[in-house]
């Protein structure tokens, strides 16, 4: 898994007027910088496509090359993107947060389920926004409704979906320092 961070505080106006607003435009130059820059450590080869070239499908691996699984994060100005050519590797799902982000207590019962580890509530937070990006592509298709955070449950290293007692996945929790401050990065892995 290659996982890269990226911040500019100049987004080109291409990217700004294509998107519904601004911070759309931002949050996708800022989220494609990164993922290319994991590109690029994959291989050189990468360095000539272009960011519009990037397209995700379902969520969960690129568009052109679906064996390259990827998932992007954004919060202000900064990005965060993970991706695995493993072959082993069915998804992936990256999370980056500011440590100063408040969490209301009243938000608490949606994400928190009753086989969670003690966290607290800004790292489960953290955790569960991962782990759905890697669960949603796969297990949406399980459930009547839509899938939301408090279907899955995480526990030390691993994560499952709904009440299946096995976990489906890995999960990493971290506390960086980037850019002159300081983030919450969790990473969720599920292979074959």
């Amino acid at each position: 898994m290659i996982v890269k961070y990226y911040t500019d505080t100049f987004t080109p106006d291409t990217y700004l007027q294509a998107a519904s607003s601004p911070s759309r435009g931002r949050d996708f130059y800022l989220s494609r910088t990164a993922l290319k820059n994991c590109l690029v450590d994959l291989s050189p080869d990468f360095d000539k496509i272009g960011l519009d070239d990037l397209a995700i499908e379902n969520h969960q691996h690129l568009e052109k090359y679906p064996q390259i699984a990827v998932s992007l994060s954004h919060t202000k100005e900064y990005a965060a993107a993970i991706i695995s050519d493993d072959p082993h590797v069915v998804s992936v799902g990256i999370d980056l947060e500011l440590t100063t982000r408040p969490i209301k207590k009243g938000i608490i019962k949606y994400f928190d389920h009753n086989f969670d580890s003690a966290y607290s509530p800004l790292e489960l937070w953290v955790i569960k926004e991962a782990c759905f990006k890697a669960a949603w592509p796969i297990f949406q298709k399980e459930k009547a409704s839509a899938m939301v955070l408090k279907d899955l449950w995480v526990n030390q290293t691993e994560f499952g979906v709904f009440d299946i007692k096995h976990p489906v996945g890995r999960i990493t929790l971290n506390y960086i320092d980037l850019f002159d401050e300081k983030f919450l990065v969790a990473t969720a892995i599920i292979k074959e």
